[in-house]
């Protein structure tokens, strides 16, 4: 396995720690592209519940650049929604 993502890549997963239990929540990746449009990936929480994941689809590294992702979590329970920190990742042509 490689430590790099690259232009076309496909199966990796991203992993966002939110830090405090999400179990039955809503979630999904909010993404910046390197030409500045705001895309949403779905994503899943992880199986120790304090995380989110999304493994990248085909399409959907299609530009070289910093890409910027960010956890979007709405509780099951519907006492708190919001978006967690910016995460950077780099993607290679």
């Amino acid at each position: 396995m490689k430590n790099k993502l690259f232009v076309g890549d496909i199966g990796t997963v991203i992993v966002l720690d939110v830090g405090q239990d999400i179990t039955g929540a809503t979630v999904a990746m909010r993404v910046k592209k390197p030409d500045g449009s705001i895309v949403t990936w779905d994503a899943v929480v992880t199986d120790d519940a304090t995380g989110i994941s999304h493994t990248i689809a085909a399409g959907e590294l299609n530009e070289s650049g910093i890409y910027r992702v960010q956890a979007v979590v709405a509780l099951a329970d519907a006492s708190w929604s919001g978006s967690g920190d910016w995460a950077n990742i780099e993607v290679y042509k």
